[in-house]
Parts: C-alpha cells; sequence; structure tokens
C-alpha cells in the first residue's frame, strides 16, 4: 500500500501542477493516473519512483513513512517498493539478457529461472539484447524488476518512444503482473482499457478517482536497508570502464608521461649554470684553455651546429670582448697552391709532414698553458716547438725510428731541422704530451657534431712565434678564399672539388678537338683539372680499361677526349659556400660558366695514376682574374682559435661570455655528455617546457573527454542500478573513484619515467662533467611536478563531474526542489 499526503508539483516556471494531493493506492492491481498538463505526467511518475523530490508532506509505504524525501528516504523507497519504466527501459543492449537481469547481483538460479518462466524467456538466457524483438526486450525488463520483489510499477508512458499498438502490448504484459504487483500507468488514456483504478488529475487537483474497495492490505515483508552495489558488480562496472577507455587512456598516458618527462628536463636544464659545470670540468682535468668557434649565420640567424669560419674582425672583436689575445691556428687556403709555389708542381703529394700540420702562434709557453718542455721556446721565425706526438711521427715516418716519449729522445731531436713548405726549421722545444703539467693538450675537438675544424693541440699542429704567418709567402701569396666548392649540372651535383684558381698563359687542356696550351680566360670560361675530371666520373672508365693495362697510353687518351668532349662547351653552375652543412643558405658564389677544357695529366700511364692521381685530392677549377676577383685573399685562414688563462675569474668571464653570445660558441672537451646533456638542453629548454606544458593540455583535453564520454557511456548501467535503489553519490563516487585510480596509476607511471629520466640526467653530469652536490636537488622536479599535475586534474575533474550526469537524462536532477 502506498499512501500520498500533501504532494504538490510545480512546472519549469513555478506554476503549481498538483495542489496537495491525497490518495491511497492498493498493493495490488493496475492504476491508471493522467492529467491536463504535459509536464504533470513526468514529474507524478518520478515522485511516485522516488527519484524526484516533491513538494509533500509524506509518504507512507509498507507502514514506513518517507518525510525529508531526501537521497537515503528516496533510496530506501526505490529498493523495498518502487520500480520505474521509462524512456528506453535502461536496456544495455551489447551485455546477455542474463547480464541485463541480474546486473551481475548473485540470485538463486531457481528464482531466475522462476522469472524467466514467468515471460517465457528460458531460451533467450545468452542471447545478445539487441538480437531481441522489442517485445522480448520489454519481457526482459519485467524480469530484472520482478527479481528484485518491488510492490509498484511506475510507467511514465509519454517518455518511451513506443507506438499505440505497442503500448498496448506493454499494457498486456503489466496486466498479466497485476495480481502479483501494484501497476502504475502515468500520462496515457489508452491504458484505462486495463485498469481497476483510475485517477484523473485538471487543473491541479484530483478530479475524479474511481476504485473498488475490494482490495486488502496483507502485510508485506519490510527491506529497512538500502540498495548497495555488491563487490562483483563494482568489479563488473570497472571492467566496463576499463574496455571501453583503455586504448585512449594508453593515448593520454603517453601524453602524461612526455608531459612529465619535458617539464623535468625542461625546468632542471633551465636552471643549469652552464659556466659553473664548464668550470669544474676544466679545474678537475686541470685544463685552463678552450677552443672558440663561430657559428654559421643562416638567413639572419645563428644556428647551433653550424660553424663558420674566423675572420680578422672576429678575432678583434673577441680580443676586445675577452680582454686578452686569442691563440690562433693558421693553415694554407689552397694547400696544392702553395706547394706548386713552392716545389714547382702540385702533383706532389708529400713534401714533408709539417705541410698538413696547423701553425699556432703563441709568444711562449705559458701563454699556451704548458707546464713542461724540453728545450726553448722558439724566438725566431725558423724555429719551432712540437707536441711529442708530432715528434714521434717524424721518428716514424722520416728517420724510421720507434718513439718511446722519454726524455732523452725528447732532447736529441733539439736542433734538429724539419721542412716546411721547403723551408728548413729547427726544433728548440718539445712538449711531452700525456703530462699532469701539460693537460691543456688534451683540447682535442675532432670528429665531434658539425664543427668544421679539428682543434688539436695534441698532434697535427706546431708552434710558432707570434707573427710567423705574415713571414711567409706561401701564406701570403693570392689565393681564393676558403669556401667549399662544386659544379653542378642541372640538379646533380657533379663534382666537389678543392682549388678554385686563376688560369695562367701555357696550360695545357683539350678542348674537345684540339690539344692548346691556355691562353687567357673569358670572364665567363672555365679549365677543370684532371683530377676535377677524375672526380666528375673519368676515374671510373679509366680504371676500368687500365688498371689490368688493357690498353695501351694511345687508347687512353682516346678515352679521355670521348670523356672531355662530352662535357667541353656545356654551361655549368659554378657555386662557392662557406657552410658545408648550409650550402644553399652560405653561398659566396652561384654563376653559369662554360667549360673551355680539360686540363691534360703529366702522363696516361697507369703508373702515374699510382704515384700521382690515386692519392690526389678532388681536384682544381680554373677560371678568369675577373671571375675570381671579389673572393681572392692571402692564402690562409683561421683554422682554430684558443682562449688559455690560468685566472679562474678570467676563464669564467670569457666562458660566459660565448655561452651568452648568439654567434660564438666554447669548446672545452670532445665529450659529448657536456655537449649534449649540459649546453644543448640548456639552450632548449625553453622549448621543452612549452612542449611539456602542450603535452599535459593535450592530456587533460583526453582526459575530460574521457570522464565525458565514460560518463555517457555507462549512464546505463548506473540508472538501472539507481532505479534498483542505489544512490546518485555513490554512483558519481563509483566513476571518481575509478578515475582517480587510474589517474594515481598513470600519474605514478609517468612520474617514474620521469624520475629516471631526470635521474640519468643529473647523476650522468655530476659524476662525468664533476658537477656540484646542488644539482642533485633537481631530483624533486618530478614529485612537485607530480603534486601539481594531480591537483590540477582533480580539480578538473571534480568540476567536470559537477556539470557532468552519470544519469539518464530523462532524469531529472535530484538536486531540483
Amino acid at each position: 500500500m502506498l499512501q500520498v499526503e500533501g504532494l504538490t508539483l510545480y512546472d519549469r516556471n513555478h506554476c503549481i501542477l498538483l495542489s496537495n494531493a491525497c490518495f491511497r493506492l492498493p498493493n495490488y492491481g493496475f492504476v491508471s493516473i493522467y492529467g491536463d498538463h504535459e509536464e504533470l505526467p513526468h514529474l507524478l511518475a518520478q515522485s511516485l519512483a522516488g527519484v524526484y523530490s516533491p513538494n509533500a508532506s509524506r509518504f507512507i509505504y509498507n507502514d514506513q513513512e518517507m518525510t525529508l524525501f531526501d537521497e537515503k528516504e528516496r533510496s530506501i523507497y526505490r529498493s523495498c517498493f518502487a520500480s520505474f519504466l521509462f524512456h528506453d527501459f535502461q536496456i544495455i543492449p551489447d551485455q546477455t539478457v542474463y547480464d541485463n537481469i541480474t546486473m551481475f547481483e548473485n540470485f538463486p538460479r531457481y528464482v531466475i529461472q522462476k522469472e524467466l518462466a514467468f515471460f517465457q524467456m528460458e531460451d533467450k538466457v545468452t542471447t545478445l539484447a539487441e538480437d531481441l524483438t522489442p517485445f522480448e526486450q520489454w519481457k526482459m525488463v519485467l524480469v530484472r524488476c520482478m527479481l528484485r520483489c518491488p510492490m509498484m510499477l511506475v510507467v511514465d508512458s509519454e517518455s518511451t518512444p513506443l507506438a499505440k499498438e505497442e503500448l498496448m502490448q506493454l499494457y498486456s504484459l503489466l496486466d498479466m503482473l497485476k495480481s502479483r504487483v501494484l501497476v502504475v500507468v502515468i500520462g496515457d488514456k489508452q491504458s484505462i482499457a486495463y485498469a481497476n483504478r483510475i485517477i484523473e488529475i485538471a487543473d491541479g487537483y484530483i478530479l475524479s478517482d474511481t476504485h473498488t474497495n475490494s482490495h486488502s492490505f496483507p502485510q508485506v515483508n519490510q527491506i529497512q536497508q538500502p540498495y548497495t552495489l555488491k563487490q562483483a558488480q563494482i568489479e563488473a562496472f570497472d571492467e566496463k570502464l576499463y574496455h571501453f577507455i583503455h586504448w585512449k587512456l594508453r593515448l593520454a598516458t603517453v601524453f602524461l608521461m612526455l608531459s612529465f618527462i619535458a617539464l623535468s628536463v625542461g625546468l632542471f636544464s633551465l636552471n643549469l649554470d652552464v659556466t659553473d659545470i664548464q668550470m669544474r670540468l676544466m679545474e678537475n682535468k686541470q685544463s685552463s684553455i678552450l677552443a672558440v668557434e663561430k657559428l654559421a649565420n643562416l638567413n639572419g640567424e645563428y644556428v647551433d651546429n653550424y660553424y663558420d669560419y674566423l675572420n680578422e674582425n672576429d678575432v678583434v672583436a673577441l680580443q676586445k670582448a675577452l680582454g686578452k689575445k686569442l691563440i690562433l691556428g693558421y693553415y694554407p687556403t689552397d694547400l696544392k697552391a702553395a706547394r706548386y709555389s713552392v716545389y714547382g708542381s702540385s702533383q706532389l703529394y708529400v713534401t714533408d709532414i709539417l705541410d698538413e700540420y696547423t701553425m699556432i702562434e703563441a709568444d711562449s709557453a705559458q701563454e699556451l698553458g704548458f707546464a713542461k718542455m724540453y728545450g726553448s721556446y722558439p724566438q725566431a721565425y725558423d724555429e719551432i716547438a712540437l707536441p711529442s706526438t708530432s715528434a714521434y711521427r717524424i721518428l716514424k715516418e722520416v728517420l724510421n725510428e720507434p718513439f718511446y716519449n722519454t726524455q732523452e729522445q725528447c732532447e736529441r731531436m733539439l736542433g734538429m731541422k724539419v721542412l716546411w713548405f721547403g723551408q728548413p726549421l729547427t726544433i728548440t722545444a718539445i712538449f711531452p704530451a700525456y703530462e699532469a703539467d701539460n693537460a691543456n693538450m688534451e683540447l682535442q675537438m675532432h670528429s665531434y657534431g658539425s664543427s668544421l675544424n679539428q682543434a688539436k693541440l695534441m698532434s697535427g699542429s706546431f708552434f710558432v712565434k707570434r707573427g710567423f704567418a705574415k713571414k711567409q709567402e706561401v701564406l701570403t701569396m693570392p689565393a681564393y678564399q676558403k669556401t667549399g666548392k662544386r659544379l653542378i649540372y642541372g640538379d646533380r651535383i657533379v663534382a666537389e672539388f678543392e682549388g678554385l684558381r686563376q688560369g695562367k698563359v701555357g696550360m695545357r687542356y683539350f678542348d674537345g678537338e684540339y690539344h692548346y696550351t691556355s691562353s687567357e680566360l673569358e670572364e665567363d670560361e672555365i679549365l677543370i683539372d684532371y683530377d676535377a675530371a677524375l672526380s666528375m666520373g673519368f676515374r671510373a672508365s679509366y680504371l676500368s680499361c687500365v688498371k689490368d693495362q688493357a690498353i695501351d697510353v694511345d687508347q687512353a687518351i682516346r678515352l679521355f677526349e670521348e670523356f672531355a668532349e662530352s662535357w667541353v662547351g656545356k654551361e655549368i653552375t659554378l657555386q662557392t659556400y662557406r657552410v658545408p652543412l648550409a650550402p644553399q643558405a652560405t653561398q659566396t658564389m652561384n654563376r653559369v660558366v662554360r667549360i673551355k677544357g680539360i686540363m691534360l695529366p703529366r702522363s696516361f700511364s697507369y703508373e702515374d695514376y699510382e704515384r700521382y692521381y690515386k692519392k690526389e685530392g678532388i681536384g682544381a677549377i680554373y677560371a678568369s682574374k675577373e671571375m675570381l676577383a671579389a673572393g681572392i685573399t692571402q692564402n690562409h685562414y683561421i683554422k682554430v682559435a684558443f682562449f688559455q688563462s690560468h685566472e679562474k675569474k678570467e676563464l669564467k668571464h670569457a666562458l660566459d661570455y660565448l655561452n651568452s653570445h648568439e654567434g660564438y660558441d666554447a669548446f672545452l672537451t670532445n665529450d659529448r655528455i657536456l655537449k649534449f646533456f649540459v649546453v644543448d638542453l640548456h639552450e632548449v629548454a625553453i622549448f621543452l617546457l612549452i612542449l611539456g606544458g602542450l603535452a599535459f593540455l593535450a592530456f587533460l583535453y583526453l582526459y575530460i573527454f574521457l570522464l565525458k564520454s565514460a560518463s555517457s557511456y555507462i549512464h546505463k548501467d548506473c540508472t538501472i542500478h539507481y532505479l534498483l535503489g542505489e544512490t546518485k553519490s555513490a554512483l558519481r563516487s563509483l566513476v571518481i573513484k575509478y578515475f582517480q585510480m587510474v589517474l594515481w596509476i598513470r600519474s605514478l607511471f609517468s612520474w617514474l619515467c620521469a624520475a629516471l629520466t631526470l635521474m640519468l640526467f643529473v647523476f650522468t653530469i655530476y659524476f662525468a662533467l664533476y658537477a656540484s652536490i646542488t644539482i642533485m636537488w633537481s631530483l624533486t622536479i618530478p614529485c612537485i611536478l607530480l603534486f601539481v599535475g594531480v591537483l590540477l586534474v582533480r580539480i578538473v575533474m571534480h568540476i567536470v563531474f559537477q556539470r557532468t550526469t552519470v544519469l539518464d537524462e530523462m532524469l531529472i536532477d535530484e538536486e531540483r526542489l
């Protein structure tokens, strides 16, 4: 029995739909209630079903009272008394009939079989709900209701999408139950045909109530505790959520992990004191010298890892800024031209090993930072000092004597004369390598990154008095500036070459028809030497014929002439550039020229090829004086530049300046750890922070999307549990708890990845670069990010769930009064 006292309902505009209504409903039967207002059926049905808080004095059911109409009272009411049929009857299409009716709650098998038999559904237990007919689906929902032994079934027929004929089928089903339960149909006059009691409402009042008093009201077993989800139901609920979101959740986790890692590394790198780490590294290595590099300017911007050559203006500017002279290393711009000017032939491959060494100018060993040497530092321009590794090469290649780096051997070499471009130079000092006092020699810039130069102090260099370069004719003779050079035909790079020289009268070449001795070249004409021809493709055809001496010299000449005929007279692009990695952005010349001829070698014999051309460079191009005028300089360039000081203040000032200047860079060691883990990361710290922020926003967007889509996905399940008696707050908490658990698991995983990544950075820098102990505090960064990130997501989750319902959209919010 249900007794309603003082029931009052309002519409959206707070107009009265039902005023102070009082009525009693029997334990069994079929009751039809209808009214004259379109909103009345929904509100009345939801009030009688216990999903809406009406203005009423009290509901009395099964000798229990509901007076507060709060969430707990209505939960008990739904648990022990009322079931609600509305909208699409809350069918879960992708679950079987068994799962739909039990909702993973444990019922005795015989009870389930009894209800299925009553509705003739025994053979549909394992069928998916979506495969049932509409009539079978209604029976399935009624089985679900009757398993919970409700006292009353409330049907909101106006909210269902059923047609008239379908409603009549539903009423016939409900009519079968009126002897077991009270059926209340609201809003449809058609149900009168099955009703044994009819209540009509008009203008806010009960206009008529036709019923019989023949019904008795036997005592009914009471359920005192509200319906609550069992552990098996919660596990099924969580598993369903997991299968719905796990792939999207993995993508969100990737963004969260990327965010934590990028933000952790970015914050860590941003707070790194690069200069302090560099100073500690130099102090540990007992080094006081660093190399200075010039970054390439590409299209108006300096680009990391793209390097250009220093010029005299750079040296002046750097010495003014650093307050001390730089130590400069020079090298011939055109090595072959320098050799030709001395030896009379460009075909000589090796004259002396010093020809290919970098010549470094300094006034004393102290200026270089070398504390130990044998002999005395050069004081004249015909004297040189060598590192012991260079002395080793001289002894091995020239004197054919092993070198053991002993004092006796070093002192024996003092006074020995060696040739440098044919000029005899006296060895006056040797610096022993691998000595702690000469730790500066360990600065070896080779095979690293994209640096143009090889700054070697331990080998490949010799030391002379300042001003040496200006006294040497081979270094002051005219030569084309230091650039990369190549020929381009169409869109194909034909050859790269090392020399670009002014053509001279008397050079022998072939013009495609005749052998000539060259006259003056026109401005747009070039001659290609034999080495360049080999690089352009002639080498392969030549070797295929002569390496086994299969043809004689005359046949080799004809082969050469055929090759030359294919190129002579063609227009080709001559391009020079300063930076090998960015030739297009650093062009110094780009002009179309005509190939006048290809120069002849000294001989076409295979013996001469083996002796000269096999080891020769990649050739040279000869052009007119007018074409080369803009690029002609002295035949040397600054290959390396060093700054050396024993004063920590001066070193720190130099490092601060070079680290902060966009056009210059400091090189301390060939160690990639310093370059990558400190210098490069510090420069991209802002980018990492932006990347981390964007990744976190992407995670937040995906997480919010998952919250909303998951809430929508499981709203049928939640609505069913709600109608069975569970509270909305409990269902909302269940969803929130699941996502909080997911958040913690994913956040901890991302935190662990970020922490391990940062530990790699921190400990690598600390142990390999001798950083200060304060760097260990950086390990707290992931913990801070974890706390802040989880807090932000929790706040967002709270806001989202405040605006998101986990129930069917047809249910009026419980908070509405």
